[in-house]
């Protein structure tokens, strides 16, 4: 198996395990809670991306490029609200560099739904193979604009594990 689907694997494993439907409430009883984030496996050279109009507020899509992640985690709660959850760049931040049980993937953002993983890791001059290095692209375009440049920042943050 390709380095990048061993380390796809463990990511995709520890979101959903970080991502129970419901938590026990401080008064009793049980709250919903959104996803820790969305993933998805696309094709990394065309922008063809699942629909996210239905999205719920602070979400956290991720995609995936389809060599290193087979199926989508979580993609059936897309529309769940995560405001009880951090905002989408200390997630974000958690994952990548706050978990020692967790491969440390290359993160780019992606500006507009027009451009394909592949276009967004040209702008910014990283030159990967994706099968051997595990790659989480950010919609930056469905991320609040107050939390935007934070989340560029921690995907840019990233480009040292390609050196």
């Amino acid at each position: 198996m390709p380095l990048a689907s061993q380390e796809m694997a463990a990511i995709a494993a520890w979101v959903q395990a970080s991502s129970p439907g419901k938590v026990l409430s401080p008064m009793g009883g049980w709250t919903q809670r959104g996803p820790y984030a969305v993933l998805w496996p696309v094709n990394p050279a065309v922008a063809s991306y699942p629909d996210l109009s239905g999205l719920g507020q602070r979400s956290l899509p991720l995609y995936a490029p389809a060599v290193a992640l087979s199926a989508p985690v979580l993609d059936h709660r897309l529309g769940w609200s995560c405001e009880t959850l951090p905002a989408a760049s200390e997630r974000l931040r958690h994952m990548l560099f706050h978990r020692w049980d967790l491969p440390r993937p290359l993160a780019v953002g992606i500006t507009s739904p027009s451009q394909s993983i592949v276009a967004a890791l040209a702008a910014e001059a990283l030159d990967v193979d994706l099968t051997e290095t595990a790659v989480l692209a950010v919609p930056l375009y469905t991320i609040t604009s107050k939390d935007r440049a934070n989340v560029q920042e921690v995907c840019r943050s990233t480009y040292a594990v390609t050196a």
